[in-house]
């Protein structure tokens, strides 16, 4: 059946126009549309000076805002109000024969009219009886539809209040600090709850959120010391940031299965949080969700999660372990960061790579087993991880981050496979029990600072391989006494065994063109080294307060010698 638009028809389209623009386009769309303007008896649309002219037959004008232009030339016309306007100029305007759609009892009209809301308010505005210490009950009428910001905060002595069957929306700070209210029945009506909207109601001690309930605010239940227990309706989709902080009574709390995301520090200081049941499927979990730290005994993951990304998950001290759903593929962001009472972890083949700083400061950890479907382990994955003493690697491995095991001091051994090609950026910095290390055939890099204050190990070997060693990549290495040196590097970097106090041997390739800045500088066991014959310079401070020193052997006549370069050598003689 063919449809056409008429005159009429096209009228109630044209209502939900936004701009000038779109009539026009209408217009030109059809001939039959062309006096279309003229039909108007009312602006559908905000009017300005150039605009009036294309509704040439209205007789009521629209303010859509405050802020319109408003016609005071034209008499004859009536005005409708679709704004918010208050009630004290509503009665102004109803007197001169005006609409008003929407209005709002605010601060000022209370301190005229009183305290009793006229039947024609559809809003309570902003800080309408906020302040107030004598109100204790309070029955809000069901021409009410909206309660302002702040419209009861700081009402101490408030007990009880009786919301309309109306209301759609609850705005920021509503009813924050009335630390009397005890219980608030909310109705089925309600959509949202602004900002701060309950926080600091420290009496509150239930509340039932209504079925279709949409959004709950950043700090919505802040401090709702009292409030043991919470059902979240299926139909939420926002929860804000610290929604529920510092809920120290709250227990338990079950995460309906549509919502999809949850913001940063939901739960913080919710010390009696005992169990949160994350329902299938969930995807995103933002930064810090579970960030108790105190009794939070288990958090249940659904089997089709993919990742834990960005989940500090906190633990009863009790508690020590924790296992993984078979179908997690990896760990997210920060994941475990500073679980102090984790111990073990049940890793998985299902898990390809832990993300950035997943295990940081676990300080318990002891043991961590990786399954051989690992690949990645990305930057400071087990820094700070102070009781870990042995992680095997797999051969799957491919990449470690940087600051990976930094100051994992108990750590005293590690194989490295074959599969890795870079040991990056202070990887195993501060690994001050480890003693020995195999790197690998395969190993192209050792980056900046890779094995600093690893004041325990004894010995290393550098295999052909490696091409480069970064600055700093031995420094204070203070038990290191021998490194046997088979890559074709062509340069020593700088501070590359520096403060290496217990070396006493070292074989440098003949490959070595230059030797960096401070790269053997306290090196006082140090007693004799083979500068190559390539060699052309050595940086300053180089060898400086290596005081056993005794020869270089054949010194390049054609190398240049950097400032202090043998500052301290009492014995040498080259």
């Amino acid at each position: 059946m063919r449809h056409t638009l008429t005159i009429d028809s096209i009228q109630r389209v044209a209502l939900y126009f936004e701009t000038i623009e779109d009539y026009k386009n209408i217009i030109l769309s059809s001939k039959k549309f062309q006096y279309l303007f003229e039909y108007f008896k009312s602006n559908p649309i905000p009017l300005n000076d150039e605009t009036i002219k294309f509704f040439p037959n209205i007789n009521t004008y629209n303010l859509f805002s405050l802020q319109d232009t408003f016609y005071e030339s034209l008499p004859s016309l009536k005005i409708c109000f679709y704004c918010r306007i208050s009630y004290q100029r509503s009665l102004k305007e109803i007197k001169k024969g005006n609409t008003c759609k929407f209005i709002y009892y605010s601060k000022e009209d209370k301190k005229k009219f009183g305290d009793i809301l006229p039947p024609q308010v559809k809003k309570i505005g902003k800080e309408c009886y906020c302040n107030n210490p004598s109100l204790s009950i309070f029955e809000v009428p069901y021409s009410i539809v909206e309660i302002g910001d702040k419209s009861f905060m700081n009402c101490t002595s408030l007990t009880s209040i009786v919301l309309s069957s109306s209301i759609t929306r609850l705005c920021n700070y509503t009813f924050h600090n009335c630390i009397s209210l005890q219980k608030i029945e909310l109705p089925q009506s309600l959509k949202y709850i602004g900002y701060n909207c309950f926080s600091g109601c420290s009496s509150l001690n239930s509340i039932q959120l209504p079925e279709m309930l949409l959004s709950i605010g950043d700090h919505c239940f802040d401090f709702c010391v009292n409030l043991t227990s919470l059902s979240i309706p299926s139909s939420i989709t926002y929860f804000g940031i610290q929604c529920f902080c510092n809920c120290s009574s709250l227990k338990s709390l079950s995460i309906p299965s549509n919502l999809t995301s949850f913001n940063r520090q939901q739960f913080y200081g919710c010390s009696s949080l005992e169990k949160i049941n994350v329902p299938a499927p969930y995807w995103i979990v933002g930064k810090h969700l579970f960030f108790n730290k105190l009794k939070l005994v288990g958090c249940e993951l659904p089997s089709t999660i993919n990742s834990i990304n960005k989940i500090p998950i906190s633990f009863d001290m009790n508690q020590s372990s924790f296992e993984v759903p078979t179908e997690v593929k990896s760990f997210g962001n920060k994941c475990f960061q500073d679980e102090h009472s984790l111990r073990s972890i049940s890793i998985r083949e299902s898990i390809d790579r832990l993300d950035n700083y997943c295990f940081e400061g676990c300080l318990l950890v002891t043991l961590i087993s990786l399954p051989p479907s690992i690949k990645v382990i990305e930057n400071g994955c087990f820094c700070g991880c102070i009781s870990l003493k042995e992680i095997n690697l797999p051969s799957s491995l491919t990449r470690l981050g940087d600051y990976c095991f930094y100051r994992c001091s108990s750590l005293s051994t590690i194989s490295l496979p074959s599969s890795l090609k870079v040991i990056p950026y202070q990887c195993f910095s501060g690994c001050s029990s480890l003693t020995s290390i195999d790197l690998p055939q395969g190993v192209l890099k050792l980056s900046d600072q890779s094995f600093k204050d690893c004041a325990t190990l004894q010995s290393i070997c550098i295999p052909s391989t490696i091409t480069k060693i970064e600055v700093g990549c031995f420094n204070n290495c203070l038990q290191l006494s021998e490194v046997f040196l088979h890559s074709p590097i062509q340069k020593i970097p700088d501070f590359c065994f520096s403060n290496c106090i217990s070396l006493q041997t070292i074989t440098l390739p003949l490959s070595i063109l230059s030797i960096g800045n401070r790269s053997f500088c306290n090196c006082v066991k140090l007693q004799s080294i083979q500068i190559p014959s390539l060699t052309t310079s050595l940086g300053n401070d180089c060898f400086t307060n290596c005081s056993s020193l005794l020869s270089l052997g054949s010194l390049p006549k054609t190398a240049i010698l950097g400032d202090d370069c043998f500052f301290g050598c009492g014995k040498l003689i080259y």
